[in-house]
């Protein structure tokens, strides 16, 4: 908290996470609040503010803070590198705004840490290397052998991740991610929706493309929940490659999407 020199006489109390307070807590936090000591500033933070009473509530000034957006945090990045003179990649800076997340401090925090691994340029290597990610060239493989059905190079893939130290469950969280995006090219054309480069967006439309929609639901659904389950890294990987397997050999699959998509084709239902 930054105060102007006018304000400086005060002295700033920052309670984290104030929705942890017992009611007991809170009762005594009121009365402070109502009658402040004229030289006290109170930051109130929390991330569930629906659990704060709304006596205290009424008694705040509220600010919500929000995710900035990925183009936002790139541009930013940018301005920072190009005024420090610092060579970059730009497919480099979106892997950066990615693994933030929103997070501007984070984002800025990445970077730092990258112009001093980095040897005088941040190249797009350097960002995964740096964060223990998984290139997006290898999601983009994994994708092909899914649409191939082709099992042995699925299960390559994950050796491949494993061999290299990846975690898992971090992988998993980035193929949920990747077929998030397919889903999204597949409903819409706003590429400002995805927050990637122009080149990496035209190869998941290409992918996209290729898929009927109800299998990349399917898709975001069953990946979405084996990331419930993850606990070792060996149980991981087995239930990764049982889910990619099945996926990869079980062509038909009956459900409602299924005969309605049929239907669909067909022109509609027989009268």
């Amino acid at each position: 908290v930054r105060l102007t020199p006018s304000q400086s006489r005060y002295k700033v109390y920052i309670i984290d996470e104030v929705h942890q307070l017992t009611r007991e807590a809170f009762n005594a936090l009121l009365k402070t609040l109502e009658e402040p000591p004229p030289h006290a500033v109170f930051v109130l933070a929390t991330t569930e503010a629906h659990k704060v009473p709304a006596t205290i509530i009424s008694r705040c000034q509220r600010f919500d803070f929000r995710r900035v957006s990925q183009g936002k945090v790139v541009e930013l990045l940018r301005r920072i590198l190009d005024a420090d003179g610092v060579a970059y990649d730009e497919d480099a800076l979106f892997a950066i705004a990615r693994a933030a997340d929103g997070g501007v401090r984070d984002a800025e925090s990445i970077l730092d840490q990258l112009v001093s691994y980095c040897d005088g340029a941040i190249r797009f290597e350097d960002v995964f290397d740096m964060l223990g990610l998984v290139d997006y060239r290898l999601l983009h493989a994994l994708c092909d052998a899914m649409l191939d059905r082709d099992v042995s190079q699925a299960l390559r893939l994950i050796e491949d991740v494993v061999v290299h130290g990846k975690d898992l469950a971090q992988f998993v969280e980035e193929i949920l991610r990747y077929f998030r995006n397919l889903l999204v090219c597949k409903t819409t054309d706003a590429r400002d929706l995805l927050g990637l480069p122009d080149a990496e967006a035209a190869e998941l439309e290409a992918r996209a493309a290729r898929f009927k929609l109800t299998d990349v639901i399917r898709l975001v659904e069953a990946f979405a929940e084996l990331m419930k389950g993850f606990d070792s890294q060996l149980s991981q990987r087995v239930a990764l490659e049982a889910l990619l397997v099945r996926l990869c050999r079980v062509s038909v699959e009956i459900s409602a999407d299924t005969v309605i998509e049929k239907l669909l084709t067909l022109g509609g239902p027989p009268a």
